[in-house]
């Protein structure tokens, strides 16, 4: 194996190249689409029988350079995509597999595997439907809560652990006093020291786990770098000892929580608030905010790599910025941090969005986030006008959630209500354009941008899509005002994307997959059937709605979680009468 940084460096690049292996990676995805329980539908494309195993051995060989590259200090951003690569590798080798006893450790190590590459939302998917499974060990079911952010569920676990006395001194002479049994055979006798050595193991693996939480929660690097030097002394005894799965539990939590601190609130977010002294509060409220999000059932500890660049802003508050970033990859905490920011000052926040519904989504994700932190949250949206209520929300809440329509009716009644407000947060950017309520929008902020006290208000928009080229940058320069540095625009995302295509032929539904070069599928993915009640006669599906559905019903009979998107508002209402239509009768899951 490579020993300096360049070579690593060198063996990780070719390995990651598209086309390695004849396309390895991919045929292992393609065939991780289409099977289930280890078993390849009728007609199927052919795959080597070892394939899993190739998968198997090219992912631990890249996930070990890659943790040897980040023990050297090279290129972090390639280490992260050998981690990636191999999270991937093992993952097509163990999703919808035979049962076997070691599957689920190889869960645990892609998980892992996926979070150092800074894809903890995949490690998490990978992992919450296995973590209460028997083959797990104590310290892979550790890790695995750990990942999965059930920090609760690991304290609750080294309580119990410290409770029963597992790994104490009595305990572990038990065992080893049994293994001096003259009547115990060879094999056993080896069985039980082994048992001796991962008592001793458990026991400082969970209390490093137990330090680790501590620094987590009170934001203490010197009690990380204790339990890292606690899982070394366990990673070189495990190593001694040949305990291969104690060895990747010790190695994998070593680089984890080094990386889980570096991506942390604690370690992200300034300490103090600018030099000026214009947020006196930021310390306190910094702390809530922190402690609210690790209290919460699925804790909330680190920022994700679309979100780094912004939270380093959060404290310019003479900066408008435009914040173009994938659905789903985090633009609404960044929106958080700023209102802390703001909020930190002694103003208000008004959020504005262009839809009702969207408003009262952000309005509840506000008040979850804020009310631990004794801020009110309150909305201004609804029927058109604006009544004393509305304007008094306006007056004295924290946080104000608006649409335009409303915001601008409160603003034309009495214009001085926007006097303290120091953060205009304008939500789903790109929906300014031609149309009648796109047009309202623009001009809404349009007069924002045009107030006397412009300049002492700041303006952060969020967006998914906003346009490319000579577009964007007219929009940046019309919100910031021509000032450099508005846009933050990061293409990474925390999920992968994957296209199928359904296709009816005579009477059933073939399902195809893209997966590079590879298309897998399975033929008769879809059959069609009668509905068991009712009059009808017609089989289901029986048009494009109708195999919509069956698709989706499929895909979460698989296990998948699924929404369907409508592009026109007139055409939900049609689907949920036929979802209803079809229940009545009987019709459900398919194959």
């Amino acid at each position: 194996m490579a020993s300096n940084i360049q070579d690593l460096q060198n063996n990780i690049a070719e390995a990651i190249a598209e086309g390695f292996r004849n396309d390895l990676l991919a045929r292992g995805q393609s065939r991780s689409m289409i099977w289930r329980d280890g078993a390849l539908p009728e007609d199927a494309p052919e795959y080597s029988e070892y394939l899993s195993h190739d998968l198997f051995s090219y992912a631990y060989a890249l996930l070990s350079q890659g943790l040897r590259l980040v023990e050297l200090q090279g290129d972090p951003a390639v280490a992260r995509a050998a981690f990636e690569h191999a999270a991937e590798s093992i993952e097509a080798a163990i999703v919808r597999s035979a049962d076997n006893p070691e599957r689920d450790f190889h869960r645990v190590v892609a998980a892992a595997s996926y979070h150092l590459g800074h894809f903890s939302a995949r490690a998490y998917s990978l992992l919450r439907a296995s973590v209460t499974e028997p083959n797990l060990s104590l310290p892979e079911r550790s890790l695995a809560k750990l990942m999965l952010r059930d920090l609760d569920g690991l304290s609750e676990d080294i309580a119990a652990w410290k409770r029963a006395g597992s790994g104490s001194d009595e305990a572990l002479i038990g065992v080893l006093k049994s293994s001096q049994d003259d009547d115990l055979e060879a094999e056993d006798r080896e069985s039980r020291l082994i048992e001796a050595f991962n008592l001793v193991l458990n026991e400082d693996f969970l209390s490093a786990l137990a330090t680790a939480l501590l620094a987590l929660e009170r934001g203490d690097s010197p009690l990380i770098e204790e339990a890292v030097r606690k899982l070394t002394v366990g990673l070189g005894s495990a190593a001694e000892l040949n305990l291969v799965a104690q060895w990747w539990c010790h190695r994998l939590t070593i680089h984890l929580l080094r990386d889980l601190w570096d991506m942390s609130f604690h370690h992200r977010l300034p300490e103090l608030g600018p030099p000026e002294g214009t947020a006196d509060a930021w310390p306190e409220l910094r702390r809530l905010f922190i402690s609210s999000l690790y209290r919460r059932q699925k804790s909330e500890i680190e920022l994700w790599p679309s979100q780094l660049r912004a939270a380093s802003r959060v404290l310019e508050f003479e900066a408008n910025l435009v914040l173009s970033l994938p659905t789903s990859a985090g633009k609404t905490r960044i929106a958080e941090l700023c209102i802390l920011a703001c909020l930190a000052t002694g103003m208000r926040v008004v959020f504005v969005t262009p839809l009702r519904a969207l408003s009262a989504q952000t309005e509840a994700g506000l008040q979850r986030t804020f009310h631990p932190l004794g801020k009110t949250v309150s909305s201004l949206y609804g029927s058109i006008g604006a009544s004393s209520a509305d304007v008094d929300a306006l007056r004295s809440r924290d946080i104000v959630v608006a649409t335009p329509e409303k915001l601008d009716f409160a603003l034309r009644n009495e214009p001085a209500l926007l006097d303290d407000v120091g953060l205009i947060v304008l939500d789903e950017g790109h929906m300014i354009g031609l149309n009648e309520r796109e047009v309202r929008y623009e001009a809404q902020i349009q007069r924002l941008l045009k107030r006397g006290d412009a300049a002492t208000r700041r303006i952060v928009c969020l967006s998914a899509i906003l346009p490319e080229g000579d577009q964007l940058e007219d929009f940046v320069d019309w919100l910031t005002s021509d000032k450099p540095g508005g846009l933050i625009k990061d293409k990474w995302r925390p999920t992968r994307l994957r296209y199928g295509e359904v296709e009816w032929i005579g009477d059933h539904a073939q399902l195809t997959v893209s997966v590079g070069d590879e298309k897998p599928w399975i033929r008769k993915f879809l059959t069609a059937k009668r509905p068991p009640n009712g009059k009808r006669t017609k089989p289901f599906p029986n048009d494009q709605r109708e195999l919509c559905l069956a698709t989706a019903w499929r895909l979460v009979d698989d296990g998948q979680t699924v929404l369907i998107f409508c592009p026109r508002r007139v055409s939900v209402l049609p689907f949920a009468e036929a979802i209803v239509d079809l229940h009545s009768r009987g019709r459900r899951l398919s194959r």
